[in-house]
């Protein structure tokens, strides 16, 4: 999310896969894959019991638990704006919905986009992962500098994960068919987001959710954020 406005600055990331310890599922394997695959010697409260680890993109992560796991194509990427969505568990309509995109190679851009604004009522967490220059502070800056009308500023912080310097930012979001420049409307949504610099790759990694349910999914992304890694590359 924090990237949105920064998309026309950033270069399209490579195709993404999810990479097992074991065997690569191969770049065209994409669609809901299983939450992950390296066994964890102790389990975390409410998190899977598998990371989840995509080695073109570069790093991994423990998901929420049962939370499906939706990747896209590089083709796909710079124009929805996500590598991979996590979405918490849902049912009925949306859970079809969500089982859509089990084959979204073969689905046309327009009926993804029209899935994906059926689903915006589902808690998830997204990742964009894109190729950039310069430092942290000057890609927060910069990104300040560009106007995102339907998201407001809460907070931002510096903090530290897992020896990474990170940037923290809470947003509003406003997602609604009758939302203009002109009316204001009461935000329906709130943000949650954590960015990585590491050798010219930026990573973005945010919660969105309804505001409802946002307090009681806040903990568990957040222990999630605790178990990220970037996958160091052998040169």
């Amino acid at each position: 999310m924090f990237l949105e406005g920064l998309r026309e600055k950033l270069s399209p990331t490579t195709e993404e896969r999810n990479a097992s310890a074991n065997e690569p599922i191969s770049s065209s394997d994409v669609g809901i894959v299983e939450s992950g695959k390296v066994e964890l010697e102790e389990k975390l409260p409410e998190l899977a019991t598998k990371a989840y680890i995509n080695e073109k993109l570069r790093f991994s992560i423990i998901p929420p638990k049962s939370w499906s796991i939706v990747e896209f194509p590089s083709r796909l990427v710079s124009i929805l704006g996500s590598s991979v969505i996590f979405y918490a568990p849902t049912d009925g309509e949306k859970s079809a919905e969500l089982e859509k995109l089990n084959n979204v190679e073969h689905i046309e851009l327009g009926a993804i986009e029209e899935i994906l604004d059926s689903l915006c009522y589902v808690p998830s967490v997204r990742f964009i992962v894109a190729d950039t220059w310069g430092t942290l502070d000057e890609i927060i800056e910069k990104s300040k500098s560009v106007q995102q009308p339907f998201v407001e500023a809460v907070s931002e912080r510096k903090m530290t994960v897992n020896d990474l310097v990170a940037y923290e930012y809470i947003r509003t979001l406003t997602h609604s068919k009758y939302a203009s420049f002109v009316s204001k409307l009461e935000p329906t949504h709130m943000i949650k987001g954590v960015c990585f610099l590491d050798k010219g790759k930026l990573f973005d990694i945010s919660l969105i959710a309804p505001k409802k349910d946002y307090a009681n999914l806040l903990p568990v992304f957040e222990k999630s954020i605790q178990t990220f890694h970037i996958i160091e590359i052998n040169e």
